[in-house]
């Protein structure tokens, strides 16, 4: 059942995520034709427009990240407590599977627009740094920066994706632990939003601050995969403790009927 789950919960999201990556993508495509523009000296000759080009690639990075963590609080949201996931709610599964599936899914179209965002950046950088529109050059440009790439530098990058993808993940169940929060009631009391914002945000800031000691202890004492795998299991030790207590709430604090 657990992939029926995430086979639902990836659709749930489709339309919401390949049309960011849709708009990430254009744009790039954009940014390249005013590049040339410039290149060909015609109505966008001044060299002024490589910076706007430049910021508003940066912009819409930023946009795109913004609107990624937005769309995961939203369908999170609309799932468990709103009108649409009435449907869900009645599936036989047990709501630990939910959980997992829905955190399952989050990471899963983070790491796509990861990568979209990643093929827009190389095709801007590639066309921006040869200095002309030749696919040619684009190819020598990639040719040279993977030049006397070594077995150990692709260690580095898979350790810190590792990790960058524990954070994320833990970012994500400390929102899906706040969202439902503000859902849950306290004896009589209805837990506030800002209430369960502030205490999400020092749960988060809990777990960076033993995070960062962690990595102060262990880069000076391990090597760097004793290093990834002590870093990477505190932040999962504490996904755990998030999604234990969100599935706490859901079962005991939140009326899902």
């Amino acid at each position: 059942m657990f992939i029926k789950q995430l086979k639902y919960d990836l659709l749930f999201g489709r339309d919401t995520f390949l049309g960011m990556g849709a708009l990430l993508i254009g744009a790039s495509f954009i940014m390249a034709m005013v590049v040339s523009a410039q290149e060909r000296g015609g109505f966008l000759g001044s060299e002024w427009i490589l910076i706007v080009v430049g910021l508003v690639f940066a912009i819409v990075v930023s946009a795109v990240a913004v609107a990624t963590i937005s769309s995961l609080y939203s369908l999170f949201a609309r799932s468990f407590f709103g009108k649409s996931g009435y449907l869900m709610l009645t599936l036989p599964v047990s709501r630990i599977t939910q959980l997992i599936s829905k955190l399952t899914a989050a990471i899963i179209w983070s790491n796509y627009m990861a990568v979209v965002a990643f093929i827009m950046g190389l095709v801007f950088a590639a066309i921006l740094v040869t200095g002309t529109n030749s696919w040619h050059m684009a190819y020598e440009y990639g040719e040279f920066i993977t030049w006397g790439v070594t077995a150990r530098d692709v260690m580095y990058f898979l350790g810190s994706y590792l990790v960058l993808n524990m954070f994320a993940l833990l970012v994500i169940s400390a929102m899906y632990f706040g969202i439902t929060l503000s859902n849950s009631t306290i004896g009589r009391w209805r837990v506030h939003r800002f209430v369960a914002g502030v205490a999400t945000l020092l749960y988060l800031s809990f777990a960076m601050w033993t995070v960062m000691r962690v990595v102060r202890f262990f880069s000076t004492s391990l090597s760097f995969s004793l290093s990834v795998s002590a870093i990477s299991i505190t932040l999962l030790a504490f996904v755990v403790a998030t999604v234990a207590a969100t599935y706490h709430l859901i079962n005991k604090r939140v009326d899902l009927q």
